[in-house]
């Protein structure tokens, strides 16, 4: 549980830095940055389940990995076993 907290709090609890702020050929500051919490799908994050959750968080190490599983999951109902599968072949 401790590595679910950890995983996700940098994301939905993420304040812009210095990183996050790239300059464009304008010379204005652009802020790219990670989904926040009015921006996450809550309704697909919550429809799977916590055993479906430490798959991804262990074998996807990007949040666009992360949000595409989820996202799969809730919409096609796979089984932990299923998500294993998918996850082992890198879909």
């Amino acid at each position: 549980m401790r590595i679910f907290y950890e995983e996700w709090d940098k994301v939905l609890n993420h304040q812009p830095t210095a990183d996050d702020l790239v300059l464009n050929e304008k010379l204005l500051l652009v802020e790219i940055h990670q989904p926040v919490a009015d921006e996450f799908n809550w309704s697909d994050f919550l429809s799977i389940g916590f055993s479906h959750h430490t798959e991804i968080i262990s074998k996807a190490k990007t949040l666009e990995a992360r949000l595409f599983y989820i996202h799969e999951c809730a919409i096609h109902y796979w089984s932990k076993y299923t998500l294993r599968d998918y996850l082992k072949a890198d879909l």
